[in-house]
């Protein structure tokens, strides 16, 4: 993320202050968030391994600026294959797969004016 802000011509010092600013946001807006609804269900194979599992939560936040943000969070873990080495491919990052932050700051819906002033894309 730090790459894409400074190619976008960003100072990398003012980016790594935005983004630091960013994840704080993020941290106090989940500290301050309700979670409404958890649910965690799990499946076993007869060797007792986790195959598979199902997670499920709610949470709402009230914003300083009055907007309420509903979040609903749905995750589905499947394992298989245990005990052989597992690969992770990576795909890299390029123009192809990716946005600049100028594009995100004017793209983002206006719903989420406020949320999160970090003054990304601006220079």
């Amino acid at each position: 993320m730090l790459d894409s802000m400074v190619q976008s011509g960003v100072k990398k010092q003012e980016a790594e202050k935005s983004l630091d600013k960013f994840w704080g946001e993020i941290r106090k807006s989940a500290s301050k968030a309700k979670i409404t609804r958890f649910n965690h269900t799990a499946y076993t194979d007869r060797d007792n391994y986790m195959v598979e599992e199902y997670r499920s939560s709610k949470a709402n936040y009230k914003s300083e600026n009055g907007f309420t943000v509903n979040a609903d969070f749905n995750l589905k873990i499947q394992r298989w294959a245990f005990g052989k080495d597992v690969v992770v491919e990576v795909p890299e990052v390029n123009a192809a797969n990716s946005f600049t932050l100028k594009d995100f700051d004017e793209n983002t819906p206006k719903m989420f004016e406020g949320l999160f002033k970090t003054g990304w894309g601006k220079s």
